[in-house]
């Protein structure tokens, strides 16, 4: 039928209608639907694409409800704004789990101000930024991170509430309202006589975040994500893996904000503050899973990579670095001296350095040798045991 195809999978029936549906095709539509519920016998879940439709009546509408009763696990995707405006007049985006059709973005030509594991930011103009995420990232990640964004800025945590979820090519991104904001990689790029400033907030920021207790529930515990990505890891044997997971276990488990992907370039300034964009791994815990990854990007990462090529892949050279981790461990663990900083950097190092073999499932370019000697600092740790870690 011209306005409509059915696609099974298992047991998964998707429907795509198309042109408009009212009581002039209704009828055959809702039959030839039937017949395929029917003929499929163990259809689970019903998508409907509504991609290509311009307009649905009443006799439309009970179709959908039609099928909503036969198959309880039903949706409708890609719907475009005329459409999903019948919906909600009539009171049926209420009944129904309905998903607005992306609006479609083009990043070609603007500036990136910042990136994290997830993704990248880019300048839209002086008052909007957008996040794009890596292709294939999971869109239920993002549907969360919005969520997620919203428990936390309740809970008194600076997070920029997103107003859109855009179409980039093969990507999805989310937009933002940061009037003259910047990462704060960007900020200091731009007056890096200053760099200790940023920083400071930066690190005051983050400590006042570890410090912000949520109700059980509220944000998933951050080790299960760890954890589950063990398993995945090919350089550890079964026997290694255990003592990774001991690695882990040691931790004491909190009821504490863990952002998942705090760095200086998937962190936003803006007037003397440090605001969060990226809240899709938001979760609670202890305090070195966000740490591990500060010290990575400060420390480790800087002395895995030869020195000519440190600032083209950090945006600083190696003493801008040192610089940057010297005052964050200034403010944020009150660590003055190389003698004080060591007891921080010692236990953070195996979790910095089992990031960088998580990190090589899907970055294939780390070298062979960069992988292996982050497994041998995960695997030395250990052997010298692993205590609660009191910070």
């Amino acid at each position: 039928m011209e306005n409509l195809e059915i696609k099974v999978e298992e047991c998964n029936m998707l429907v795509e209608m198309s042109g408009r549906v009212n009581s002039s095709n209704s009828g055959s539509i809702q039959a030839i639907i039937d017949e395929a519920i029917e003929k499929a016998s163990d259809v689970k879940k019903m998508i409907v694409d509504a991609a290509n439709l311009e307009y649905i009546s009443s006799a439309g509408l009970r179709v959908l409800l039609s099928c909503k009763k036969k198959i309880n696990d039903f949706s409708i995707i890609n719907v475009s704004r005329d459409v999903y405006d019948i919906l909600e007049m009539t009171g049926f985006a209420s009944i129904l789990e309905v998903k607005k059709a992306l609006r479609e973005l083009s990043i070609d030509g603007l500036e990136m101000i910042g990136q994290g594991t997830c993704g990248k930011v880019y300048r839209m103009d002086d008052e909007t930024i957008v996040k794009v995420f890596n292709e294939g990232f999971d869109m239920g990640k993002i549907e969360s991170e919005r969520e997620n964004s919203q428990k936390s800025f309740i809970n008194g945590i600076d997070t920029a509430i997103s107003y859109d979820v855009v179409k980039v090519g093969n990507q999805v991104g989310v937009v933002y309202e940061m009037l003259n904001a910047d990462t704060f990689r960007s900020a200091i790029k731009k007056d890096q006589d200053r760099i200790e400033y940023y920083i400071g907030i930066y690190a005051e920021f983050l400590k006042g975040m570890h410090n912000t207790h949520f109700q059980p529930g509220a944000l998933m515990p951050v080790k299960p994500r760890w954890y589950g990505s063990i398993g995945y890891i090919p350089v550890f044997s079964d026997d290694e893996k255990e003592k990774v997971k001991q690695m882990l276990g040691a931790v004491e488990d909190r009821d504490t904000f863990v952002h998942g992907d705090y760095n200086i370039g998937n962190v936003m300034y803006q007037n003397d503050k440090a605001i969060l964009i990226d809240m899709a791994d938001a979760s609670v815990g202890h305090p070195i899973f966000d740490l591990a990854g500060v010290y990575l990007g400060f420390v480790l990462f800087p002395q895995l990579i030869p020195d000519e090529y440190c600032e083209k892949m950090t945006g600083f050279t190696k003493a801008d670095n040192v610089v940057m981790w010297n005052k964050f461990c200034e403010v944020y663990f009150g660590a003055n001296t190389e003698e004080e900083r060591a007891v921080y950097e010692k236990q953070l190092k195996p979790f910095a350095a089992f990031r960088v073999v998580q990190a090589s499932l899907a970055v294939s370019a780390f070298p062979d040798e960069m992988i292996q000697y982050c497994k041998s600092i995960v695997l030395e740790a250990n052997k010298d045991g692993i205590h609660t870690l009191e910070f």
